[in-house]
């Protein structure tokens, strides 16, 4: 999407920009590489123990490590996806309910008990 913003590499039909405030994919191929490429990605390495202080400028729960709010971070965004591309382009393939799923279930795990007990601040030395 970001190489080839029509789509025509990647075979998007140019029927899913139809009714979107988008004129070719280069916009959502920025959002899809922001929030569900490196986001996802710092999360990861946030939730193996990294030790950035930088990154806790996007840390709305200061009391939580950075890596555990980036993967709620990260489930939001992809719940939000799913549900503007359904809204926009319509529901056309079963892909859209398994990355919603999986949407949910990052979601779910990440506001497990045990495991926010285990990210929170104060338990670990994080920084």
């Amino acid at each position: 999407m970001l190489l080839d913003p029509t789509g025509r590499s990647l075979r998007l039909p140019a029927i899913f920009l139809m009714g979107t405030p988008f004129d070719d994919f280069l916009v959502p191929g920025v959002f899809l590489v922001l929030f569900l490429g490196f986001l996802p990605l710092l999360s990861l390495l946030g939730l193996m123990g990294l030790r950035w202080q930088w990154i806790s400028v996007l840390n709305i729960y200061p009391y939580m490590h950075w890596g555990w709010t980036l993967s709620l971070y990260t489930a939001i965004a992809l719940i939000l996806w799913m549900d503007i591309q359904v809204f926009y382009i319509g529901y056309w393939d079963e892909i859209q309910t398994y990355n919603a799923l999986t949407g949910v279930l990052i979601l779910i795990f990440t506001l497990l008990p045990r495991v926010v007990e285990h990210y929170r601040q104060e338990n670990r030395s994080f920084a």
